[in-house]
């Protein structure tokens, strides 16, 4: 929503600075010793017992810090880019905005984007069509839900599965009243066909000006409803795609990743440099559907990645869950 309010002094939600505070810990898997994670939350006081709990479990990572003041050559790596995190960035004695085009980054992160980068992957066996189109008033809504019969109706900006909802062929006047308003608040909303999907899963690249370059899989599931994020599999990508593969066409995964990166760099054109995850489902007839959406920032499958790679699964698959249900976002019985 940051994103969408397009300004420095905008006031997250309730709700919004709950799941920051609640997330705040989640970055200490993307780094490792040389790094400092900045936490806001947690008293100056704590920092070390917390430190050495995260260790005594994980090993050793990044180092906590309630600010950088006195920490030179340091990087800003946020969880993503907006004018506002760019702000905070700045009051905590670091560097704001890393000479990003914010109207630019903001005009890619529209979920328009993955609309456009799915028209420029060429014909692939056994990758479907992306059935989605961007909708600037309810008439063209309507027209989407009577082709398709059943929708996903998404605004420009959001994320996790909020701002995104379930609607079909008999929608009423609430539903109606309701989509109209996203269009008047943000402009348009993007209409997506809802697929039969059997299995959701997300390819996770580092773009910068030469192009995407593929770091591995994320394997996650949703709530019912609209699709909320639930979790992540904690799993290798050679696991991740041996498990797709069982479902999929014999190959595809491998020419899919070369040609979705080929399909961000056209898109992307070289403006944004940093983490992005395309997120993808399979059908219940094994069909690939790519770019359902596209993140411009780190996500949890970044985090699911990261876990695996430390090996911290041993030979099994764990999971991670959302927040409320496991320290550091993991349930560490699955771990065990």
């Amino acid at each position: 929503m940051a994103l969408a309010a397009a300004t420095s002094n905008y006031t997250p939600t309730r709700q919004a600075l709950a799941v920051a505070s609640a997330g705040q810990l989640l970055p200490w898997w993307l780094g490792d010793s040389d790094d400092f994670l900045l936490v806001r939350d947690i008293a100056a006081d704590r920092l070390d017992a917390l430190q050495a709990e995260i260790e005594g479990c994980f090993g050793a990572g990044p180092r906590l810090v309630a600010d950088c003041r006195g920490l030179s050559g340091v990087q800003s790596h946020p969880w993503g880019w907006s004018r506002y995190t760019a702000r905070l960035l700045t009051q905590a004695a670091l560097v704001g905005d890393a000479g990003i085009d914010f109207d630019r980054h903001r005009e890619l992160s529209h979920r328009r984007t993955a609309i456009a980068a799915h028209s420029c992957l060429p014909l692939i066996e056994g990758v479907a069509a992306l059935d989605a189109c961007e909708a600037r008033d309810i008439s063209e809504v309507m027209e989407c839900v009577a082709r398709w019969g059943e929708v996903f109706i998404k605004t420009p900006w959001s994320s996790s599965g909020r701002g995104v909802w379930r609607v079909t062929a008999d929608a009423g006047a609430h539903e109606q009243t309701k989509i109209a308003g996203a269009i008047r608040r943000q402009g348009s909303v993007v209409v997506q066909r809802a697929y039969d999907k059997a299995q959701d899963f997300a390819m996770l690249f580092d773009c910068d000006p030469l192009g995407a370059h593929f770091l591995g899989y994320s394997l996650f599931f949703t709530g019912s409803g609209a699709g909320a994020y639930a979790g992540n599999r904690i799993m290798t990508d050679d696991a991740i795609e041996a498990y797709l593969s069982a479902t999929v066409a014999p190959g595809i995964l491998p020419v899919l990743r070369d040609e979705v990166a080929k399909a961000l760099g056209k898109t992307l054109g070289g403006a944004y440099s940093g983490p992005v995850g395309v997120d993808m489902l399979v059908t219940a007839d094994g069909t690939v559907v790519p770019f359902i959406e596209i993140n411009l920032r780190y996500t949890m499958g970044f985090v699911a990645h990261a876990i695996a790679a430390r090996g911290l699964a041993g030979q099994s698959a764990g999971r991670i869950l959302t927040l409320s249900e496991g320290f550091m976002g993991l349930s560490r019985n699955d771990l065990m």
